[in-house]
Formats: C-alpha cells, structure tokens, sequence
C-alpha cells in the first residue's frame, strides 16, 4: 500500500489466490535430488522423539541408542564400539560426537535406537521414500487427510458451491418474475376492464344528462302557466 490504513476502509486479503499458478518442476536432473537420507533403514525408534544431524564431522556412521530404562542414551559405532559413554536423556542441547553434532529431543521410548549414515556413497534413499509417501501420507486437516484426499475434496467442494450457486440463481430468478407479476396485478392497467368502465360511465353521464334535460322542461313548462 502507497499509504497508510484510515478508519473505515477496508483491505481484501488473498494470500493463497496466485499459489496453484505458482507451481512448478524446479530440476530435471535427478542428480540434483537429495535422495539419500542421513537416517539409516535400521533406526528402530518406536517414540515421538527427533533426531537431526546438525553438523557433520569426522563421525560418518554411529548409532544413538536410549538405555532400557529410558533415562540415559549412549553413541556407539554400527560395532557397538562406545563413542560417547552414557549421558542423562534426554540431552540438554546438542551433542557433539568427534565434529557430528545432533539434536535428540525427548519423547523416545526405552531400547529406542536411531542409527545415522552420513556417508555419501552409502545410505539409502529415505528421502525420496519420504516423498513419495507425501501422497498417501495423512498430514493435513490434522492429519486426517492425504494431499490426494485434499485435491478430490477441493473439486467435489467447489463443484457442489457452483451448483449450488446457479440453483440459487434460478431460485432469485423466478422470485423476481413472481413479484413482478404480483406487483403488476395490483397496479397494471387492464384495458378490457377500463373499456368497460368508460362504457359504464358514459351510461350514467347519459342517464344524468336526460334526467336533467327532463327536470328542465318540467321546470320550463311550470313556467308558461303562469
């Protein structure tokens, strides 16, 4: 806006109106996909907690396993060789293992293991699992629906409010053509009635007319004898 907001005025707000238009492919090369996926296939986490490689270092490949009491966690090698001895869980901020850092919150249940991979010759594809999930994952209207559910609901919704749209139409429509018609019922002109009227009318103009033509000769004759 050129200028400031004054009382009264009003502002249309349309965030999402240009965002289908907006879509695009943004790479053909599928070198250019980050397919690979830090965490490993063997990760066994049957919690709510996350794990997130914040920095890599000279560790490529360790695993964070949560003791079976739950209340500690300890970093060994995919050998069970220890690489950070026993630490309370969950961590109070970032762990440092050798240079790798990483991020644990906590919602991890007993014996829960993430094991991360940051070789990039290895891994597997988590990534591009995880986004071909995206379409039959249930992520939205919390998380009650799929991106496909959303994109069939949006169609069946804005085809049902156009139906319904034009049906309302028709409806203004011929309560407009009634209210004509009762509006011209009751002030229109009939011509037929007014025909009949005037016809009516003349009638007794004429009748008037001859009364009084006969109370003047009676009057005239009143007169002449005299």
């Amino acid at each position: 806006m050129r200028g400031g907001v004054v009382a009264g005025e009003r502002i249309l707000i349309r965030p999402t109106r240009d965002s289908a238009a907006q879509m695009k492919m943004m790479t053909n090369d599928p070198a250019t996909i980050a397919a690979q996926s830090y965490e490993a296939s063997t990760t066994f986490a049957q919690g709510s907690a996350k794990f997130k490689i914040k920095d890599v270092g000279d560790v490529k490949e360790f695993e964070v396993v949560v003791s079976p009491t739950g209340d500690q966690f300890a970093v060994t090698d995919t050998k069970g060789n220890i690489l950070l001895n026993p630490q309370p869980y969950p961590p109070t901020g970032p762990v440092d293992v050798q240079g790798t850092i990483f991020t644990l919150t906590d919602g991890a249940l007993p014996n829960d293991k993430f094991t991360a991979n940051l070789v990039p010759s290895e891994g597997d594809n988590g990534n591009l699992r995880k986004l071909l999930n995206i379409q039959t994952q249930k992520k939205l209207n919390d998380n009650e629906s799929t991106v496909l559910d959303l994109y069939h609901n949006l169609n069946t919704d804005v085809g049902l409010k156009m139906s319904t749209a034009s049906r309302l139409t028709d409806v203004s429509r011929l309560e407009k053509e009634a209210a004509q018609e009762r509006v011209a019922s009751i002030s229109g002109v009939n011509l037929d009635e007014e025909a009949a009227n005037m016809m009516k009318f003349q009638q007794a103009y004429m009748a008037s007319s001859r009364i009084m033509q006969a109370a003047n000769d009676t009057f005239n004759t009143i007169l002449a004898l005299r």
